[in-house]
């Protein structure tokens, strides 16, 4: 398993921002659907800590912008330690 490291704030903000210039509007990366004022949002990791290894880390860090996703809260927690294809 990668080593887990901080989660820097500039990075979370930059996932964020870039999610909305992507789409137009903050938008769940699992279900692409737009995340509404109320809902709650959450920054999913692509790779789980839990099945993150040398190998399919090669070009991330596990708290890396690579690595993290804007994601619904129901979605992230339905997708659990799954990774997507």
């Amino acid at each position: 398993m990668a080593k887990r490291s901080k989660i820097f704030y500039s990075t979370l903000q930059k996932v964020k921002s870039d999610n909305i210039a992507k789409y137009g509007e903050l938008t769940c990366e699992i279900c692409e659907e737009p995340i509404l004022a109320g809902e709650l949002m959450h920054y999913d990791h692509v790779i789980p800590v839990s099945k993150a290894t040398k190998e399919n880390m090669k070009h991330r860090r596990v708290n890396g912008y690579l690595n993290l996703q804007v994601s619904h809260k129901k979605c992230n927690e339905e997708k659990g330690d799954k990774i997507d294809s």
